[in-house]
C-alpha cells in the first residue's frame, strides 16, 4: 500500500510540473539549483545522523534575548533550555501476521498493559562554549503499581495459529480485530478497543456479547513466548558536545549512560525453540518488507527526486553512521527469568544474561542503551529542540504593540 501511494503521489507531482511548465519556466526549478539544494539537504541529513547536535541553534538564539514575560534579558551564559514529553495509556496491542496478508496461518500479538513513558531533556552552554545535554527516559509497564499483584503479567508476546480452516470473509475492521485478538491467554483483549456505548446505559456495551461469542468460536491455538511483570526502566544519558562539530581526525564525542531496571517478578520465557524462531522470522520478514517498500526504487514511469537519491540498503545503515562513543557507567539489569515448560511447569529461574546471550546480545551493556538512544531518545530530543527553537522565534519577534495590549 505504501508503494502504491508513493507511485500515485509521484505521478501526480510529475504531471503537475508538466502542466505548469506549459505556462512558462517555473522559478527555482532549474536542474542545477535542484541538484545543489538536494546535495545540501543530503549533507545536512548525514551530518545530523552522525553528530546529533540539536540544541546549538536554540541556545544561540536565546542568548541575550528579551521576552515580555520576563523582567530581565536572558544572560549569554548559564541558560538552560529543555522540555519533557509524556505518553500514557491503558493498553497497547499490536497484531503482526506472518505472511503476505491477514489470512496467514500464524501471527504474533504484542500487548502491554498500562504503558507510561516520560522523557525529559536539558541543554546548557558551558563556559568553554561547549554544550552539555542531559536526557532522561523513564518507561513503566504497569503505572498503577498499587493495584497489581506479583503474579499478574503486564506485557506478553504470543503466537496465535488459526488451524487448517480459512478465516471467514469479514466486512469491517472490528470483525478483523476480534479475529486477530481472539485468545484466552491475554485477558481483556476481547473488549479492546472500547466501542461506543448506548446513551441510556453508560455501562452497557452492545458489542460485548457478540465479541465474546466470536472469540469462543475461533478456537485459535495460543502459545506465550514472553511474559513480563510490572517493571520500571530508567535510562539517563549525558552528552558533551564541543563548540564546533568534530572532524574525522578529532576524538569522538562520548555519551555516558546509566541504565537501571526494576522488575516486580520473574520474566517468563517459553522453552519451545520453535516459537522463538517464529518470532525471529516474523521480525526479519517485516524488516525485509520495510526495505522493499521504503528503500526500493520508485516507479519506472516517473523518477522522483527521492528515487534518484542514494538508497539505504539496510534500515540500520543510517544509525551506524553515528559518530559518538557510548560508555555505560551504571548497569543494573538483574531480573530472574523462568522458563515455561510445555506442561506448564516452571523451571528454576536463571539470570537475564543467559537469555540475552541466547538472543544475540553479547554486549548488552552497550548495545541496549545505544539502540534506545538512537531509536528513541535522539528523535525526541530533536523534536523538543525544534519546538523550543520555534517558540523562541515566536516570542522574540512578538510586536511591541501586542505586548502592551496584553
Amino acid at each position: 500500500m505504501i508503494a502504491k501511494i508513493e507511485e500515485f503521489i509521484t505521478m501526480q507531482f510529475t504531471s503537475s510540473k508538466r502542466v505548469l511548465s506549459a505556462f512558462g519556466p517555473i522559478p527555482g526549478s532549474s536542474k542545477t539549483r535542484i541538484s545543489e539544494r538536494r546535495k545540501l539537504m543530503d549533507e545536512a541529513e548525514s551530518w545530523d545522523i552522525r553528530h546529533h547536535r540539536h540544541w546549538q541553534k536554540a541556545l544561540e538564539l536565546v542568548s541575550g534575548c528579551r521576552f515580555s514575560m520576563l523582567p530581565t534579558i536572558i544572560p549569554k551564559e548559564g541558560t538552560i533550555l529543555g522540555g519533557n514529553m509524556t505518553l500514557r495509556g491503558n493498553n497497547l496491542s499490536l497484531a503482526c501476521f506472518h505472511g503476505i496478508n491477514f489470512k496467514s496461518k500464524s501471527w504474533a500479538i504484542f500487548t502491554v498493559d498500562e504503558p507510561y513513558i516520560f522523557f525529559a531533556t536539558e541543554a546548557q552552554k558551558t563556559p568553554e562554549q561547549a554544550v552539555h545535554v542531559v536526557e532522561d527516559l523513564t518507561f513503566y509497564i504497569g503505572h498503577e503499581l498499587t493495584a497489581h499483584t506479583r503474579s499478574k503479567n503486564m506485557a506478553t508476546i504470543c503466537k496465535l495459529s488459526r488451524g487448517h480452516s480459512m478465516p471467514p470473509t469479514f466486512t469491517s475492521v472490528q470483525q478483523w480485530f476480534h479475529y486477530a485478538f481472539a485468545t484466552s491467554e491475554v485477558k481483556g483483549l476481547d473488549t479492546f478497543p472500547e466501542m461506543s456505548r448506548e446513551s441510556g446505559d453508560p455501562q452497557a456495551d452492545p458489542y460485548k456479547s457478540a465479541r465474546s461469542r466470536k472469540a469462543q468460536e475461533y478456537n485459535h491455538d495460543t502459545e506465550i513466548i514472553f511474559a513480563f511483570p510490572s517493571l520500571q526502566m530508567h535510562l539517563k544519558t549525558i552528552h558533551e558536545q564541543a563548540e564546533t562539530e568534530p572532524l574525522p581526525e578529532d576524538p569522538k564525542p562520548q555519551v555516558d549512560c546509566s541504565f537501571v531496571t526494576e522488575f516486580e517478578d520473574h520474566i517468563f520465557v517459553a522453552m519451545d525453540a520453535e516459537v522463538i524462531l517464529f518470532l525471529h522470522d516474523l521480525v526479519s520478514m517485516y524488516i525485509k518488507e520495510k526495505d522493499k517498500g521504503t528503500y526500493g526504487s520508485g516507479p519506472k514511469s516517473a523518477k522522483s527526486p527521492e528515487s534518484e537519491k542514494k538508497r539505504i540498503t539496510h534500515p540500520t545503515t543510517a544509525l551506524k553512521q553515528d559518530w559518538r562513543e557510548f560508555e555505560c557507567n551504571t548497569w543494573h539489569v538483574e531480573p530472574t527469568v523462568r522458563l515455561l515448560h510445555w506442561a506448564s511447569k516452571q523451571i528454576d529461574p536463571v539470570g537475564v544474561d543467559y537469555v540475552l546471550q541466547k538472543l544475540g546480545f553479547t554486549h548488552a551493556r552497550v548495545t541496549i542503551p545505544k539502540w534506545m538512544q538512537r531509536g528513541l531518545l535522539d528523535p525526541m530530543d530533536k523534536l523538543t529542540s525544534f519546538l523550543v527553537q520555534n517558540l523562541i522565534l515566536v516570542l522574540k519577534e512578538k510586536p511591541k504593540e501586542d505586548e502592551e495590549e496584553d
